[in-house]
């Protein structure tokens, strides 16, 4: 079943408080986007399943090693990124303070690059789908750049996949000059009698089935 996205200002305020009051208002850390897009778009399955119980997971970005933590129903998971001050992010305002939410280009190339955080490469394409709307070609490609070229690959091939070929082509030159490597669709899947993309590179190891 697929979830009605709940209103975004909604999930951030409350995220902002839980953030706030779970870390003693620690306001640099980079709040991933994708967290919360992937949080609506399974929040009414898991409500319905017998381990509804079990606490929502968002994701933050860090540059430094934390542990997990939850608070009520709400688990946070860090993830490193040694580079985080260049992710381009935007403030959002809420009732206790500012977020630093990563850009819809930049959250476009995380999704990527934390698939199995995002819940897989399924779940990926579909928020790609509707982030799509949001996306600047030249601002992609300006992300793209600071993140591995396999991430790039990957990305371009999902956003062909969706039909989101117009966003996906400000990609395209930059992965056809610098990709000497076919990078696997499924890093973690083999790649042995995978079909191959061209345009993008890519071998496609494993089958991705978006809910467009």
């Amino acid at each position: 079943m697929t979830a009605k996205l709940f209103p975004m200002i909604k999930i951030l305020k409350y995220i902002g408080k839980i953030l706030l009051i779970a870390i003693g208002g620690v306001l640099a850390l980079f709040f991933l986007f994708l967290g919360i897009l992937y949080i609506e778009n399974s929040m009414i399955d898991d409500s319905m399943s017998p381990a509804h119980q079990r606490p929502q997971r968002f994701q933050v970005m860090v540059s430094k090693p934390r542990a997990s933590i939850e608070c009520g129903s709400v688990a946070v998971d860090f993830h490193v990124r040694s580079d985080l001050a260049r992710v381009s992010t935007v403030v959002v305002n809420t009732p206790r303070g500012h977020l630093r939410v990563s850009s819809p280009e930049a959250t476009a190339v995380e999704l990527i690059g934390y698939a199995k955080h995002a819940g897989g490469l399924d779940n990926v394409a579909t928020v790609l789908s509707e982030l799509a709307e949001s996306i600047s070609p030249l601002n992609l490609l300006e992300e793209a750049r600071k993140a591995p070229l396999a991430w790039a690959q990957r990305l371009g091939f999902l956003l062909d996949l969706v039909g989101r070929s117009d966003v996906a082509d400000g990609l395209l030159h930059f992965v056809g000059d610098r990709a000497r490597r076919v990078a696997p669709l499924d890093a973690g899947s083999s790649r042995t009698g995978a079909r191959r993309s061209e345009r993008w590179r890519v071998a496609v190891n494993v089958d991705v089935e978006p809910d467009l």
